[in-house]
């Protein structure tokens, strides 16, 4: 309970910042700071999981990605390039 507060709250921090710096709606950059979070913990997460990464160091264990993982990964990707795109574009359009 403690960890999902404190992810929330570092959101809300995040949030405030991004709205302040890029004049966005306040619950828009909230909500675009949870997103983020959730993404680079899921990408954190297949990254440990393959050869050399935290989980496996030695690089023994071979995890085979299921097309649903690999689907979802390039669907992140697509995302975050989207996110970045529009920020430039908001920035660019002040």
């Amino acid at each position: 309970m403690k960890s999902t507060f404190l992810a929330v709250f570092i959101c809300v921090i995040a949030g405030a910042l991004l709205s302040y710096f890029s004049n966005l709606a306040f619950g828009y950059s909230v909500l675009i700071c949870i997103v983020a979070m959730l993404i680079n913990g899921f990408i954190a997460t297949i990254e440990d999981e393959l050869p050399g990464g935290f989980n496996n160091p030695d690089g023994e264990l071979r995890v085979k990605q299921s097309r649903f993982v690999v689907a979802i990964r390039i669907l992140i990707w697509v995302v975050f390039t989207l996110m970045v795109l529009s920020f430039i574009y908001l920035w660019l359009n002040k």
